[in-house]
């Protein structure tokens, strides 16, 4: 019988991974050992399970500790803090007065009052009973100052600051009954304190109340208080014996009614509902029945369903806060009635400082504007009609507005930034950034505080940064008429402390930013180049506490900064005694070396604009024809 013999050796075939499951990784043909120790199901996947997390953490330290590792071999300016206050109680809020004398404080035992110049406790009002949350002050004159505050049990009160004294002037909602009680959720004064506006919530339900102050009558009661405690004993007029005159309510705003089906019958009757029509409307008033508002949904569901699916997370992400409000005060310009055309029917004083507030709600496509030239009610319950409405493409998720509140800039839930011109009353640019992540602030560069002295809407661009909730900046240059440019100043990132937790800009200094991070560094950036121009350094005894919400304050005209830290909050250096050990730490940045070399002056028609001091309407009209002329050229 024939034997057939290969002439080349057999060779053995080396084991393969393709017919190997995941579960056979570690078997006995790679490592012999696992042989006899193999772990049995279901300990089998949770050790696997826990590997990759294991694996998967030691990646996300490893690109930290590069990133720690890029950043300080980057040259950096140090700067360290010119001051430090030793604080009695930490503090939950902060605000600084707008002539730059005084530091407010509010913490768990009521108000206190630092003089920045000798940087001691100057006064304080103590209430053991409430912990204050936020605070808002305003200068009512030379040496007075008018603070609101709200608590943590949602009690705003109304506090007026004279040299060395604070008196209380009026607890609004303090009441017995707590059901019955109104929360404040927010409340900020407007520039000069002659108006106020307080986001209020009761019983599930939330609307915006707008207040008007008798700023001339307060301080002429403080000059009688002070004369009759200056012949008495100093400070024996307790502040529960002060009587000030009571202030009035302008109007009281509601969130906008979802669009429904009509019940009126006829148009007469809807013509009657929209008074003179002058303005654009938020469409309340309509003849469109229900049955249609169905018939033309499916339509639009069936047409547009795939865009819908892709936006659905973010229009759920803007409409699960429907009730939340957010508003800014304007300063008078733009197409919105001036000081002079109400002053005669409103009886307001030339010192009038605002003359409009717009408002917009979480899940709304319009932003409101109100003049507050109204007289005073006892009573706003009937909701007052909006003097302008600015539609948009989609949901306000953010807003920002310019020192000199010409600009007012919106951030769209879609990726859109609209920058709204309010001397023309349209669009100045839309932008629509790359990036897939909700914006989380806008902020605006290179603008002057007055409306006299701002180019628009002349100027030839208008500076923007934007906050993204994944860490990326983008720096926007609109400019009138033209393309806008989009930069990218930072990328996503997955560490979390180096998200911003709060950013400021400089307004006087050409594109430079401030940066508070979540692991509690502070940095002053340049927009222009990306460049860190200094970093500001807590001693190392001390951290920004809290760093997800630090209490600080940025001062832009003095440039200086306000930034509590905390001892305790350091694990290498903890407090010897049992009380919270805080400071508050003053950062005064070089002019020399900051001011000289970012800022630029204007020029052209700004400059001659800014020399004159021109509001009037037909110089407006006259300098915006040369600048068309110019551009025309």
């Amino acid at each position: 019988m024939p034997v057939y013999i290969r002439k080349v050796p057999t060779e053995m075939p080396e084991p393969s991974d393709a017919g190997r499951s995941d579960d056979e990784e570690d078997s006995f043909l790679r490592d012999p050992e696992q042989f006899q120790d193999r772990l049995p199901q279901p300990y089998r996947m949770i050790d696997k399970v826990l590997n990759k997390l294991f694996d998967k953490a030691w990646d996300v330290i490893s690109e930290r500790e590069a990133s720690r590792i890029a950043q300080g071999s980057k040259k950096k300016n140090v700067l360290n803090p010119t001051a430090e206050v030793k604080l009695q109680e930490k503090a939950n809020c902060l605000s600084r007065s707008a002539d730059g004398k005084y530091v407010f404080l509010g913490h768990s035992r009521g108000l206190s009052v630092i003089s920045i110049s000798s940087l001691i406790c100057v006064a304080t009002w103590e209430d053991q009973s409430l912990e204050i949350t936020s605070l808002s002050s305003s200068c009512l004159g030379e040496a007075t100052h008018l603070l609101s505050t709200v608590d943590d049990m949602g009690v705003s009160r109304i506090f007026a600051f004279c040299p060395d004294v604070i008196y209380l002037i009026k607890s609004i909602n303090e009441t017995d009954d707590i059901s019955q009680r109104k929360v404040y959720t927010k409340f900020q004064l407007s520039e000069g304190g002659k108006c106020a506006a307080a986001v209020i919530e009761c019983n599930g339900a939330s609307w915006l109340e707008i207040y008007r102050f008798p700023t001339e009558t307060w301080l002429k009661e403080l000059e009688v208080i002070q004369a009759a405690s200056q012949k008495q004993v100093p400070h024996s007029l307790g502040v529960g014996e002060v009587k000030f005159s009571p202030f009035g309510i302008i109007m009281k705003i509601k969130p906008p009614r979802s669009l429904s089906g009509t019940s009126l019958k006829s148009p007469f009757e809807v013509l009657q509902r929209t008074e003179d029509g002058n303005v654009i409307g938020s469409g309340k008033h309509h003849m469109i029945r229900g049955r249609q508002w169905e018939d033309l949904e499916a339509v639009f569901k069936w047409k547009y369903g795939n865009i819908l699916c892709e936006n659905k997370c973010k229009a759920k992400e803007a409409g699960d806060r429907s009730s939340q409000c957010t508003f800014h005060f304007l300063l008078p310009g733009g197409l919105t009635p001036s000081l002079g055309e109400t002053e005669a029917q409103s009886g307001l004083s030339r010192g009038f400082p605002v003359t409009t507030i717009c408002v917009w709600w979480s899940g709304s496509h319009n932003l409101f504007h109100y003049t507050l030239s109204k007289t005073v009610k006892d009573k706003a319950d009937i909701e007052p009609n909006p003097d302008a409405v600015w539609p948009n493409a989609h949901h306000i998720i953010c807003s920002a507005t310019s020192r000199c509140t010409v600009y007012v800039s919106l951030g769209l839930v879609d990726g859109t930034v609209t920058i709204w011109d309010r001397c023309l009353g349209i669009p100045w640019s839309v932008v629509a950034l790359s990036d897939s992540s909700s914006m989380s602030g806008i902020l605006f560069l290179d603008q002057p505080k007055s409306p006299r002295d701002v180019p628009a809407p002349f100027g030839s661009k208008v500076c923007i940064l934007v906050t993204c909730k994944s860490g990326t900046c983008h720096l926007i240059t609109a400019r009138r008429g033209r393309d806008s440019h989009t930069t990218k100043i930072t990328e996503r990132t997955t560490d979390h402390g180096t998200l911003s937790a709060t950013v400021w800009s400089g307004h006087v200094l050409q594109k430079l930013v401030l940066f508070m991070y979540r692991n509690g560094e502070i940095i002053i950036q340049d927009m222009s180049n990306g460049a860190d121009v200094y970093n500001l350094a807590l001693p190392p005894s001390h951290c920004v506490a809290p760093q997800w919400s630090p209490v600080c304050q940025f001062d832009s005209t003095r440039q200086t900064l306000f930034v509590q830290g905390d001892r305790s909050s350091c694990g290498d250096y903890p407090s010897e005694s049992e009380d919270t050990d805080s400071s508050l730490f003053v950062f005064r940045l070089p002019e020399s070396s900051v001011t000289d070399e970012n800022c630029t002056p204007l020029s052209g028609a700004a400059g001659a604009k800014r020399e004159k001091g021109c509001v009037s309407l037909e110089e407006t009209f006259n300098l915006y024809l040369q600048e068309r002329s110019i551009g025309q050229a």
